[in-house]
């Protein structure tokens, strides 16, 4: 059986790695850091990739976690808009070498327009952002659905 293989490469970061299995893990950080990965082959299948956050309070209880999947880029995307609870999110990354334009429509729960917005992305650069900052007059308890399309392919999650 092979053990796993600790290396200690920055201060607060961890990595591990099992037959072909990487696992990145971050520790604390002072201030809020926001960024995107970009994942490659050298020739054998593509990897599969997956995230998970977690907070934990002082105490190490752990008070929230998030998953994210990798997605492939893509020019057309859907995702579903709750604002009833927790707050929707939803993060846009540009890996190509080129600007992308991004449309962002966003409909009510029986299909109705509700806004839209145009939104230019810079070559290798990411959007993190609510829906309720991307549209300011998002009502509280909002449902419905946003469909983002793009100029060319770019990673929408």
């Amino acid at each position: 059986m092979r053990k796993s293989i600790w290396r200690k490469l920055l201060s607060g970061l961890l990595v591990a790695s099992v037959f072909s299995v990487l696992v990145l893990q971050l520790f604390s950080q002072a201030t809020l850091q926001v960024g995107y990965g970009v994942l490659t082959s050298d020739g054998g299948p593509m990897p599969v990739a997956t995230a998970l956050f977690s907070f934990r309070n002082t105490s190490d209880v752990l008070v929230a976690e998030a998953g994210v999947a990798a997605v492939q880029p893509i020019r057309a995307g859907r995702i579903m808009v709750d604002e009833s609870g927790p707050r929707t999110g939803i993060a846009l990354a540009n890996t190509s070498g080129q600007r992308v334009d991004l449309t962002l429509t966003l409909n009510d729960s029986q299909g109705n327009f509700f806004d839209e917005i145009p939104l230019t992305l810079q070559a290798g650069t990411h959007l993190p952002k609510f829906a309720d900052e991307l549209f300011p007059g998002l009502p509280s308890g909002f449902l419905g659905q946003l469909a983002a399309t793009a100029s060319q392919e770019s990673g929408v999650e």
